[in-house]
């Protein structure tokens, strides 16, 4: 069926690029794609195992080796 399924072009590790945190140069590390289309369910997981999106681009940081790593903070509202 049309439109379930999808097309990512992997660039695996990005090599490290400045950091939009502490502004150190190439210590941001990272794996990263293009996903030119992308199912909702592959995206959630994606999303699930710690990868992240930027428009069309997703990336997953590598914790062990990024400057400042990133934690995912949910959010529960209780009403």
């Amino acid at each position: 069926m049309a439109g379930r399924h999808s097309i990512v072009e992997y660039f695996g590790d990005s090599g490290g690029h400045r950091c939009g945190y502490c502004k150190s140069s190439s210590t941001n590390q990272s794996h990263g794609m293009w996903a030119h289309t992308m199912t909702c369910l592959d995206y959630q997981d994606l999303f699930d195992r710690g990868w992240r999106r930027s428009g069309k681009y997703v990336y997953k940081p590598t914790m062990k080796t990024t400057c400042c790593p990133a934690y995912t903070i949910k959010y529960v509202l209780d009403i």
